[in-house]
């Protein structure tokens, strides 16, 4: 196993997968091997948490951290690479964007979307001003956004062993031969000078077997549940793949069970006029309200071929409405967060493929459907002069700009205001509701 680090590193480095599959199986093997370390396989042991306690980082991020250290090398002169030889200014500039910001090439391609090359100009542009502009490469690596890296693949092999030794676990014997330097149990400097080892003087063994004879996999998604027998409407832990794990609330009850709640809102204790990066990630918690990700919400509709969407609102007066949609399809970042949904049926009316027959045409201007998510800093909507982010104070599939905002103000009893939580087709134009409740379940 100590040599698995290492060597898991640099294939990540020199890989640098874009697929998600390829990415969730590469993170796959540092997950298992924290299972080994920590020495829990039991089915509701969290992943995640062994990984934070054993204090490593997912190697997605280790790589972007790599990527930003380098791109700000370049953009301070300090290796031999000349920027204005592959980097131009952006025509124009948005507010949110740092003056060292670099425009991002087009790309028919998914393979030159996802390339070295434009990630890190993506990465880098997304820095706050401040951390771009660091005075030295050591303050641009202690911040939040740019942790460092480790360079040397010994350091890995080293602080692996460390938190082998850690873990205590009988029958788990460590082997280390003439080595100069002794095993810390602290993250080695990325200045560590190399040691002199090959790796036949650095080898574990086991006096028995380190894998269980059996174990039951997490459940990556409320559906698995219900399926496994778990009937109970609450809240349970879920490991949506091998980067996002998840407490969230399973709705066992309605329309069969196995819904996994994607969004909570009930009483306004959470604000959701958030930025974009704050949607994608998550936030809030199932004790009081919150917004699952759209990353998050991406993994759960990619793993089943269809998905039906479930919204249960509930105005002022008591009165309980609800959308279901036979398919619902979110798309990547890379689109966006595009949604589509079709086959609705229910008692609310639908305010997310929104048609109004009196401004003629195929597709209502005000209709959800196949738009990209948007932000009052990501603007992705279809309005020529608005932003309706910023406008309608949430996170949502604008057009221009909605017949629903389940992500606006929380507002008091029965206000009518475009900005309030509120669907065009449930009763009064724009009047804010009292509970929203938004689910998912993947179908086949």
């Amino acid at each position: 196993m100590s040599l698995v680090r290492p060597q898991l590193e640099y294939s990540s480095t020199v890989w640098d997968p874009y697929q998600q599959g390829h990415i969730d199986m590469l993170e796959k093997v540092q997950r298992r091997v924290a299972r080994y370390v920590m020495g829990k396989y039991r089915n509701r042991s969290s992943v995640g948490e062994m990984i934070q306690h054993l204090g490593w980082k997912s190697l997605k991020s280790r790589r972007k951290e790599a990527r930003l250290s380098m791109m700000y090398k370049i953009v301070n002169n300090k290796v031999a690479i000349d920027p204005d030889e592959y980097f131009v200014k952006p025509s124009r500039r948005s507010r949110h964007m740092h003056h060292h910001a670099f425009a991002v090439p087009s790309a028919t391609k998914d393979s030159r979307e996802w390339s070295y090359f434009l990630n890190t100009i993506r990465d880098w542009n997304s820095l706050p001003p401040d951390i771009a502009a660091s005075k030295s490469l050591e303050i641009f690596k202690s911040q939040d956004q740019v942790e460092p890296v480790f360079s040397d693949h010994l350091s890995y092999v080293t602080y692996f062993l460390s938190a082998l030794a850690k873990s205590h676990k009988t029958g788990l014997t460590v082997r280390i031969n003439d080595l100069d330097n002794s095993v810390t149990t602290s993250p080695p400097s990325p200045t560590t000078s190399p040691l002199s080892i090959t790796t036949s003087q650095l080898f574990v063994t086991t006096t028995q077997s380190l894998a269980p004879t059996s174990t039951v996999p997490p459940p990556k998604d409320c559906k698995e549940l219900y399926d496994r027998g778990q009937s109970s409407t609450g809240v349970y832990e879920i490991e949506i793949s091998d980067s996002i794990t998840k407490s969230v609330i399973c709705d066992m009850t309605t329309q069969d069970g196995g819904w996994t709640v994607i969004q909570n809102r009930h009483d306004g204790t959470v604000d959701f006029y958030r930025t974009w990066s704050q949607y994608k990630n998550g936030f809030g918690s199932v004790e009081t309200e919150y917004w699952i990700g759209n990353e998050a919400i991406y993994k759960l509709v990619s793993l089943y071929t269809s998905t039906k969407l479930y919204i249960e609102m509930e105005d002022w007066s008591s009165n309980i409405k609800y959308a279901l949609y036979n398919q619902f399809i979110l798309y990547s970042e890379v689109q966006d967060y595009r949604i589509y949904v079709s086959g609705y049926s229910g008692t609310s009316g639908d305010c997310i493929d929104y048609y109004d027959a009196s401004f003629g045409g195929s597709k209502d201007k005000f209709s959800h459907n196949n738009m990209k998510f948007s932000t009052w800093d990501e603007d992705n909507d279809s309005h020529p002069s608005v932003n309706c982010g910023e406008t309608m104070k949430g996170g949502w599939w604008y057009s221009e700009c909605m017949a629903s905002n389940l992500n606006g103000l929380y507002l008091a009893s029965g206000t009518v205001d475009s900005t309030s939580m509120s669907c065009k087709t449930f009763g009064n134009d724009y009047q804010s509701l009292k509970r929203v409740k938004m689910m998912i379940k993947g179908v086949s």
